[in-house]
């Protein structure tokens, strides 16, 4: 439990079809979708880091949904290319999660994507959706579509600045 967002304190200056909530401390990525996704209005709801992607994937990301598909998946280059150990693991973890769930899950994944409105309705319904945020769309159900992106250049990714462990216990 965490008290409410409000964003009185953020310093918002009016933007249209744009909310910003703040939490009052720090959380992790997952319970700050969360937050935003239990506010989220729309047809269509975008998750991205922005440390990470560029707003540009936003275009594609819309432009396959409205093709007919209620998830978009957004693919790291790097991680289909197995650069870094962190991605390495993190396929093997997903591959095999999705095989023993029998789920339809493409493994290379990254926390970005596209959600419809019923594939957010269904996430929400779970009580811990916080821990289960990345595969959930894929326990909706619902069909995919996968597009391909390059992350932001700016710094290090995930797996340079972690260690053999490190990389590991994330993946």
């Amino acid at each position: 439990y965490f008290p409410a967002p409000s964003f009185s304190s953020c310093g918002q200056k009016h933007l249209p079809n744009l909310t910003l909530y703040c939490l009052p401390k720090r959380y992790g990525h997952s319970v700050a979708t969360v937050a935003g996704l239990d506010h989220a209005i729309g047809d269509f709801i975008i998750i991205l880091n922005p440390n990470r992607d560029q707003p540009e994937i936003i275009v594609d990301l819309v432009q396959k949904a409205l093709e007919g598909s209620d998830i978009v998946y957004a693919l790291p280059r790097d991680r289909i290319e197995n650069v870094g150990l962190y991605n390495r693991m993190r396929i093997k973890v997903l591959g095999s999660l999705a095989r023993y769930n029998r789920i339809d899950l493409p493994a290379a994944m990254s926390s970005t994507m596209l959600i419809s409105r019923a594939v957010l309705s269904f996430i929400l319904k779970a009580a811990d959706r916080h821990r289960i945020l990345h595969i959930a769309p894929a326990l909706s159900g619902y069909r995919y579509k996968t597009i391909i992106y390059d992350r932001n250049a700016r710094g290090a990714t995930t797996s340079q600045r972690m260690g053999w462990r490190e990389s590991t216990a994330e993946a």
